[in-house]
This record gives C-alpha cells, sequence and structure tokens, in this order.
C-alpha cells in the first residue's frame, strides 16, 4: 500500500488504491482534436518521453496489476511506465469509444455544419456516430468494467491504461455527474487519477496528475 493515508478508528481501511493513467500523446494527438477512437495509432516520440516521465511517479511502482485497453497505444504506455514482469489484463471495454465513420477526421477542421459533430459538442448524451457507439452504451459499459475489476482483483494497488474520453465517461459516473458534462474532467495525455475503492464505493481525490 502507499502512504498517502493516515489510518485511525475514524476511517474504514481501504481496500485498493487504482490508479487510472491515460495514454502517452500519440501521432493523432499531435495534430489536433482527432477522433482517434479505435484507430490503431502509434505512440509519438514526445509521447514515449511523456511515458518515461511518468515512471518518475514511485507510487506507481506500488501497481500489482495492469487492467489495459486493447489498443496500441495502451500497450505502449504501459510498456514504458510498468516492468514488464507486472500482470496484465486485456479489458475490451476501456478502450476508447469508436467514432464509426468519424474515425480520423479532425474537429476544427469536418464541424462546421455537420449534425454528427454538433450534437457530439452540445448533447452527446443523445448521440450515436454511424458505424460507431452509442455514447451512454459505451460510458454504461466502461463504468460496469471498472467496477468488475475492482471487485474481483485481490490486488491492493492496480493501474488501469485508457483513453481520454473512456476514463471521463468512467470519472463522471464516479463522481456522480451528468454524462454530458465529462469534458469538466481534465484529462492530459500520460497524466494519473488515483481513485481509492472502499466498502464497496469510490473516490477520487487526485485527478489529472502530470509527472
Amino acid at each position: 500500500m502507499t502512504d498517502f493515508f493516515v489510518y485511525d478508528k475514524i476511517f474504514p481501511v481501504i481496500r485498493m488504491i487504482i490508479y487510472i493513467i491515460r495514454h502517452a500523446q500519440t501521432v493523432h494527438n499531435k495534430k489536433g482534436k482527432v477522433f482517434s477512437g479505435v484507430s490503431d495509432v502509434f505512440l509519438s516520440e514526445n509521447g514515449r518521453l511523456e511515458a518515461e516521465k511518468c515512471r518518475n511517479f514511485k507510487f506507481l511502482k506500488d501497481v500489482e496489476e495492469i487492467y489495459l485497453s486493447p489498443l496500441r497505444r495502451a500497450g505502449q504506455t504501459a510498456d514504458i511506465i510498468f516492468d514488464k514482469k507486472i500482470k496484465r489484463t486485456i479489458v475490451s471495454e476501456f478502450s476508447e469509444m469508436n467514432f464509426g465513420d468519424y474515425e480520423g477526421k479532425i474537429l476544427e477542421e469536418d464541424s462546421r455544419d455537420d449534425e454528427v459533430f454538433q450534437k457530439w459538442i452540445n448533447d452527446p448524451e443523445s448521440l450515436t456516430f454511424p458505424g460507431g457507439d452509442n455514447f451512454r452504451q459505451h460510458a454504461e459499459r466502461a463504468f460496469d468494467a471498472f467496477k468488475r475489476t475492482a471487485e474481483k482483483s485481490g490486488a491492493d494497488v492496480i493501474a488501469v491504461v485508457s483513453h481520454r474520453t473512456t476514463i471521463r465517461l468512467i470519472l463522471t459516473q464516479l463522481l456522480g455527474k451528468p454524462l454530458n458534462t465529462f469534458r469538466e474532467i481534465p484529462c492530459d495525455n500520460c497524466s494519473v487519477t488515483r481513485v481509492i475503492y472502499e466498502n464497496g464505493k469510490f473516490r477520487s481525490d487526485e485527478i489529472n496528475m502530470k509527472a
């Protein structure tokens, strides 16, 4: 366990600490607001450097198990940050949202008169991307998988390596906020958010930590 908390008779015993990590910068991220989604893009050179810096977080050395998206950028980030001997489990629900026909499009260049883009900006909760995911369904799948992971793992400290939209939607539900407010939660490349799971409930005390 880490040493971030003070224990006494007032506080229940912490069962688990979960570090949620967004993958490092990719070649798409360098271009701006690209709908990368399930496109299997690589880390950029700067992204590799970000992940190397993330190794400086001493508390990540306590991680006993890693649960990650099946997409390559998540695996590359985990391989740089963590010792390869740590157990890894692929969780398909931790993948990024599938943007369907909009995969690879750039928001600023393509959004002006596009109904789907406008709904993504103004009312994403009601949106299903053509050929892709429904926003609410993706949010619910991701959060359900997050809860199952916490319930089934017997470790004291685990890491989840995932993607910006997916992480934001998990945290939005964890914090009890409306899904349409997901953009209010900061989630930079290679940022770390700490979640505590105790007595069947979640709380977060640190969001979007950067090395």
